[in-house]
């Protein structure tokens, strides 16, 4: 599944404290003295038994059976240098790609890859570019045409002729699978979880965009609740968590959304779920939106689901698990 991948990061500690890796490291800058030995190599290195990676999948929980290897590193598309994590079961029913929302990593997948191993799959992650241990500078894209080529670069490390692709994003993620299918990216089946187009407080920040210099970053002042308070702690003091919002990429989020709406697909294995409590993107708008570039697009609403859906209180979580598990297996 994956022809060559990737490096271990025995230098760092992924541990419980605020001073784990790459806080405010920016693409083109100076990166913390800890970073300067990585350096990308073309095979896979396993991690199962690296103190790194150990303490990296203790912090985000990340539970993995004792028949999966785990592998971990870098792809240099030539703008960034990926971190890629896979997951590999011993009988694999099919590869499935994970992609995280706006300002967070892949780590915050972890109780979900647990799931997803358990049930049979292959399990890949991408920390998107300005995100997580990825480089480039914090919660910032020029466009979003930069996910497309990233993805188009990483995807040939994972694909496996003999094994169906599908994918599961959540907001931003879902996003870049979104323009994926309507390339034409072999996709088995696409999972939107709280997918971006228009988001909550769409004109305010319209405006703002319109008069803020792209360069500028700015701190969310709050954070978007959660029905899980544990969650919702843990991400406030996530080390790897971009903590501000670029008006970079607020304009280059518009920009796709008046690219992604003129467009139309027939895919048929497309599933958006979606809570109805969210208060990031505009759920409403949104689902009337990807129906219209969908119009086989299966859709379903989560009474009391907030933004990260995935990692709500368990009584929202667990439908929403069922939901995931049945169609990936339908």
């Amino acid at each position: 599944m994956v022809n060559r991948v990737l490096l271990s990061r025995r230098d760092v500690v992924v541990g419980g404290v605020s001073t784990l890796l790459m806080l405010g490291a920016k693409r083109g800058g100076a990166m913390p003295t800890k970073w300067d030995s990585i350096e990308q190599v073309n095979h896979r290195f396993p991690v199962n038994d690296s103190k790194v990676y150990s303490d990296y999948l203790e912090h985000y929980r990340i539970l993995l059976p004792k028949d999966c290897q785990h592998f971990g590193g870098f792809i240099d598309t030539g703008e960034h240098r990926i971190f890629t994590q896979s997951f590999l079961g011993p009988v694999p029913k099919g590869n499935i790609l994970l992609l995280h929302g706006y300002l967070d990593h892949s780590g915050l997948w972890g109780n979900w890859i647990s799931e997803l191993l358990i049930d049979g799959w292959n399990v890949c992650t991408i920390d998107l570019p300005g995100h997580g241990l990825s480089d480039g500078r914090r919660g910032h894209i020029d466009d979003f045409s930069i996910y497309q080529k990233m993805l188009d670069d990483i995807l040939p490390y994972f694909v496996n002729d003999d094994l169906p692709l599908s994918m599961i994003g959540h907001s931003t993620g879902a996003a870049i699978i979104a323009e994926a299918v309507l390339r034409g990216v072999a996709i088995s089946k696409s999972i939107f979880i709280a997918p971006l187009l228009k988001i909550r407080l769409g004109n305010l920040i319209g405006a703002s965009t319109a008069i803020l210099p792209s360069w500028l970053s700015i701190s969310p002042g709050v954070y978007p609740r959660t029905t899980n308070p544990e969650f919702f702690e843990m991400r406030k003091a996530d080390p790897l968590r971009a903590g501000k919002i670029s008006m970079g990429w607020l304009k280059a989020a518009a920009q796709w959304r008046k690219r992604i709406q003129s467009k139309k697909s027939d895919a048929s294995s497309v599933l958006l779920l979606q809570g109805d409590k969210d208060t990031v993107v505009d759920a409403k708008y949104n689902m009337v939106g990807y129906n219209q570039i969908f119009p086989h697009l299966e859709i379903q609403t989560f009474v009391n689901g907030r933004h990260h859906l995935l990692n709500d209180a368990e009584q929202i979580r667990r439908p929403v698990r069922d939901r995931i598990i049945n169609f990936l297996n339908a």
